[in-house]
């Protein structure tokens, strides 16, 4: 009888604490098979590495891959994008760019872990892309100073603020942002600035 009662607590009390857990998690997240078998076969790749610092990224993300046969010639990976879409987008584009072919890169993992912006929000310009581009839109219109926002397509990639000048703000921005873009990618140009 006191096993039975036991049992019956524990039960309760882990179907209590799934449903809390299922409440606060909203993921959809897939990886396919192939992906899966190839992280178990070679757990000390460099795919593998890349795999892992994806799988340890937050909010919306996808990892790429371009198959011959069984063996991974390319892959990449886009995390922390404001929606499911704009990582696999990201994903791809890079995962293709290193294969040096063209749409040959599928999405063979992805999570969508926040829900989408809201159309209510103010309208972003197309280069914000992830939550850090909205982190460094926020701290440019917050600032009092000279300041200006540089990217391309990948995103917000220069900010810089200045006491001084509008246009050493530019510049500084400018820099960072042809510092930090993709090499296939060696534009920037001037989102925002005051």
């Amino acid at each position: 009888m006191k096993r039975t009662i036991f049992h019956i607590l524990v039960l309760a009390t882990l179907s209590g604490c799934a449903s809390v857990s299922s409440e606060n998690l909203k993921s959809n997240t897939y990886t396919t098979e192939k992906l899966t078998a190839e992280m178990r076969n070679d757990p000390h790749s460099w795919m593998k590495t890349q795999f892992d610092i994806y799988n340890d990224s937050p909010n919306n993300k996808a990892f790429a891959v371009y198959w011959k046969g069984n063996r991974a010639l390319s892959f990449a990976h886009a995390t922390n994008k404001l929606d499911l879409e704009k990582a696999k987008t990201e994903a791809l584009r890079l995962c293709n760019i290193k294969s040096d072919k063209s749409n040959t890169c599928t999405i063979d993992a992805y999570s969508e872990t926040e829900e989408p912006l809201a159309s209510n929000q103010k309208k972003l310009p197309p280069e914000v892309s992830s939550y850090s581009d909205l982190d460094k839109l926020s701290e440019f219109d917050n600032t009092n100073k000279h300041a200006a926002v540089v990217g391309n397509e990948l995103g917000i990639l220069g900010f810089s603020t200045s006491d001084v000048s509008q246009s050493i703000a530019e510049e500084t921005a400018t820099m960072e942002c042809l510092k930090n873009t993709h090499y296939s990618i060696p534009t920037c140009y001037i989102i925002d600035s005051k």
